[in-house]
C-alpha cells in the first residue's frame, strides 16, 4: 500500500524556482511604480523617472516568463503574460498622459497601472494552494 503519491499537477523544482523569480521580478516592478507617491517624510520620485523604472522591471518579468512555461502550469503562464501586456500598455497610455498629478490623481493613476497584476497575484495563491 502506498501512502504517499506523486501529485498529478507536481511542477518540477526548476520551474518552481523560475516562478519565484519571476514573482520577485513583479514586486520590484511595483516597488519601482510605488517610488512615486509622495510620503510625509520624502516628495516621491518624479512620476515620468518611475514610470521608465516599472516599464523596465516589467521588462524584467516578461524576460522571466519562459523560464517556468510549463504543461502544468500554461494556463497560469499565459495569464500572467496577459497581465505584461495589459501593464505594458498602460504604461504607454500613461506615459503620454500629463506630466505632473495631484496627489489624488496620482494614487488613481498608480491604482491602473498595478490593477493588471491582480490576475498575477491570484496565479500567485492558486500556485501556493497546490503545493
Amino acid at each position: 500500500m502506498r501512502l504517499f503519491r506523486k501529485r498529478a499537477h507536481a511542477e518540477p523544482d526548476e520551474a518552481r524556482r523560475a516562478f519565484e523569480h519571476f514573482l520577485a521580478d513583479v514586486a520590484a516592478a511595483q516597488r519601482a511604480l510605488l517610488t512615486a507617491i509622495p510620503t510625509p517624510r520624502d516628495d516621491g520620485e518624479p512620476f515620468h523617472r518611475a514610470l521608465e523604472s516599472f516599464a523596465r522591471e516589467i521588462g524584467r518579468a516578461r524576460g522571466s516568463l519562459d523560464a517556468w512555461k510549463h504543461h502544468a502550469s500554461v494556463h497560469d503562464w499565459t495569464r500572467c503574460r496577459e497581465a505584461l501586456d495589459l501593464a505594458t500598455r498602460a504604461v504607454g497610455d500613461a506615459a503620454a498622459g500629463p506630466a505632473s498629478h495631484s496627489f489624488e490623481d496620482l494614487n488613481a493613476l498608480v491604482g491602473e497601472l498595478l490593477a493588471p497584476f491582480e490576475s498575477i497575484a491570484d496565479v500567485e495563491r492558486a500556485a501556493r494552494r497546490r503545493r
